[in-house]
């Protein structure tokens, strides 16, 4: 009996040294389970990578192939909750949004296949909130240091990070997930109702094949429409209320809740060609996909205890401090956390005895942000994380 790796998930984290995430597990779901099991087909996760193997008689294809245009769902669930404290993304339990990936709709980042589209491009005449990514027109990412009104620079240092060819995760792979019913606002309110839900056209890549259609007459105007999914299969649709749109995950059974993530890989990749899972004639294509996380970004404050700290700054000029009030010392711009703590901050003292001025001291990072260490706080306009760091001279 021989198996080969039909494709593998990889998670990526940049907080950590290595680049791998961690404590986050991938599941597949029930009718996943099962269509794994009816084809001879395994999920082992190992580390941050998921490998689905395939059974196969001849090492170039696999002895019971998924359907072509079927799609595995795998759920991402945190195994620690801190995993949020350490990343851009931002997740609410409770709220009715999880972050969809999907090989459908997915982009190519220096030869890395992400089950996300690359970050959408820069555009100059549009506001961006602090942590947003974007590219530029070479395919660079970069990230909002603050929230910047049109007419923002990429160039300009003050106000994006410039990271390299990646791509992250973020609020764009976020959507609704909705039951059989789903309850949405008509703006403005009328009394004729037009809702359409629309499903995916491979062809093309959009939202345009009509799945149901009804028109709801009222004698007064409502504000809100009930939609019903049900009977659909559990896919992505475009639900048009009038002239408004939504983007909706249908999810019959309510088995999503504890995940924060799920994931949709498509056997034929949709329009992705070079998101196949196998190859046209159904041999083995073995890709490796990958999601990418940010880690989280802070602005470093040092509290001293005396009024001898007369200065704190970075003898490399990576990081910048100024003075935001009597013994508290923050950077200007907010830094990325990391696994691997900052090194060569200066403490300079207004008095050399008995203390060394040149004195070296390493960041104890706080690698867990809590009430402990962190707060929120505004400057420039922006409101940040800041992580506090207590000078004990």
């Amino acid at each position: 009996m021989r198996y080969r790796e039909l494709f593998t998930i990889e998670l990526l984290h940049d907080y950590f040294a290595d680049g791998a995430a961690r404590r986050i597990a991938i599941v597949p779901d029930r009718a996943t389970r099962t269509v794994l099991a009816g084809c001879g087909t395994l999920a082992k996760q190992s580390g941050n990578r998921l490998f689905v193997i395939a059974r196969t008689d001849d090492g170039t294809s696999p002895r019971v192939a998924p359907a072509a245009g079927s799609a595995l769902t795998f759920f991402l669930h945190a195994e620690d909750a801190s995993l949020f404290s350490l990343s851009q993304l931002r997740f609410n339990a409770a709220a009715g949004e999880r972050f969809l990936f999907s090989n459908r709709d997915a982009g190519v980042v220096d030869g890395r296949l992400y089950l996300q589209p690359r970050n959408e491009l820069f555009d100059n005449t549009k506001a961006y909130s602090l942590g947003r990514f974007v590219r530029d027109g070479a395919g660079d990412c970069h990230e909002a240091l603050a929230d910047l009104a049109p007419g923002s620079s990429l160039n300009n240092a003050q106000q994006w990070r410039k990271l390299g060819q990646l791509a992250y995760a973020d609020d764009a792979q976020r959507v609704r997930v909705a039951g059989d019913t789903m309850v949405l606002p008509v703006d403005p309110p009328s009394d004729v109702v037009s809702v359409r839900v629309l499903g995916f056209n491979a062809a093309n890549g959009q939202y345009d094949i009509e799945k149901r259609a009804e028109v709801f007459p009222y004698s007064v105007p409502v504000a809100s429409q009930s939609v019903s999914l049900a009977a659909l299969p559990d896919e992505l649709f475009r639900v048009t209320v009038n002239d408004t749109g939504h983007t909706l995950y249908h999810r019959s059974a309510a088995d999503w809740q504890q995940a924060f993530g799920i994931v949709r890989v498509y056997i034929d990749g949709g329009e992705a060609a070079t998101h196949r899972v196998l190859h046209a004639d159904g041999s083995f294509l073995s890709p490796v996909f990958a999601i990418r996380i940010a880690p989280a970004s802070v602005l470093w404050q040092y509290n001293a205890r005396t009024d001898r700290v007369r200065r704190v700054f970075d003898a490399s000029a990576t990081i910048e401090f100024s003075p935001v009030e009597a013994r508290v010392f923050r950077s200007t711009l907010p830094q990325r956390l990391r696994e691997q703590a900052y090194t060569g901050i200066t403490v300079e003292y207004n008095d050399s005895n008995p203390l060394d001025p040149a004195k070296k001291i390493d960041i104890p990072l706080a690698s867990v942000p809590g009430p402990g260490n962190s707060a929120l706080v505004e400057q420039s306009g922006t409101t940040y994380v800041v992580n506090h760091v207590i000078l004990n001279y």
